[in-house]
């Protein structure tokens, strides 16, 4: 499924929500773009209160992913249920929320704000309609492995085997504050440096834990920052050690963009075999006593 159908899955399967809204071809009243017309057969009884919402994607180079995801809940003023209630539902449905689609990046949603708006109802005399537009941040985290020796999965792994708790493959990720997830993400390639074996590579990782509640990630970002300190080396996937030089973190960071843990770490890429063709003969000069050695 896409991401829009699997926010219509999570909104669809709320009890409580579906409590809350009209109903419309026997399902709650809850519509990927704009809703029927008030008109059409598919409506039981009211058609009020009712939700719909549109994604709105751009282009990130860093993330692949970001945007918007807007929901609009309309109600009459003389429906039994307010606009509020409806929106703290679905800000405890979606704030924080972490959906799989297919073929796309894991995408979170984080809520970003709450306008009232009042609307004429073309439908139903001069009673007016009352609402609330609900506006989350839309933003994706893609894999961040590259190749061997790759500093993420080498972080992944470290973290994932010194904390079983921790979620660390974003493919299967469900935050929670008993198994919060751990995103770490290349900002960066701050130095090169060229030796007659390979090359020194130091990078800057940003590492973002998600959880719902603050104290369950501040209580993480000391654990991994005081962790990763005292290791001083990590061990990468090619068995090789990569030397972790600066560890800081700022829990007032938002943890879906920018992380909140700082790591530079230093590591080695040797130099590819030179791999040369056998020589066929080797002729020496005979006027020294040489020969012709195959």
């Amino acid at each position: 499924m896409n991401l829009e159908e699997l926010i219509y899955q999570k909104l669809q399967q709320d009890a409580t929500l579906s409590d809350q809204l009209s109903v419309f071809a026997e399902l709650p009243a809850i519509f990927w773009g704009q809703a029927p017309e008030d008109t059409d057969e598919g409506w039981a009884n009211a058609q009020y209160p009712r939700v719909d919402y549109v994604a709105d994607r751009s282009w990130d180079p860093e993330r692949k992913v970001e945007g918007a995801l807007i929901l609009n809940v309309w109600c009459l003023v003389s429906s039994a249920v307010v606009p509020e209630v409806i929106e703290d539902r679905l800000r405890s449905l979606l704030d924080g929320a972490v959906f799989h689609p297919a073929d796309e990046p894991v995408t979170a949603l984080r809520w970003n704000r709450s306008d009232p708006f009042e609307a004429s109802n073309r439908g139903d005399g001069d009673e007016l309609i009352v609402g609330v537009t609900v506006s989350f941040d839309l933003l994706a985290f893609p894999a961040q492995t590259t190749y061997s020796p790759d500093p993420i999965a080498s972080l992944n792994a470290w973290a994932g085997d010194k904390y079983a708790e921790l979620q660390v493959d974003p493919a299967s990720w469900s935050p929670s504050d008993s198994t919060p997830a751990l995103y770490w993400r290349l900002s960066g390639v701050t130095a090169v440096e060229r030796t007659n074996w390979g090359i020194w590579v130091t990078v800057s990782v940003a590492g973002h834990i998600l959880a719902p509640s603050p104290a369950t990630r501040l209580n993480w970002i000391r654990q991994l920052v005081e962790a990763a300190a005292r290791a001083k080396r990590i061990r990468m996937d090619d068995g090789s050690p990569m030397f972790v030089t600066r560890v800081s973190a700022d829990s007032s960071q938002d943890s879906f963009r920018e992380g909140q843990v700082r790591l530079s770490a230093r590591f080695g890429v040797l130099n590819e075999a030179i791999i040369a063709e056998k020589l066929g003969q080797l002729t020496i000069n005979s006027d020294h006593g040489g020969g012709v050695v195959k």
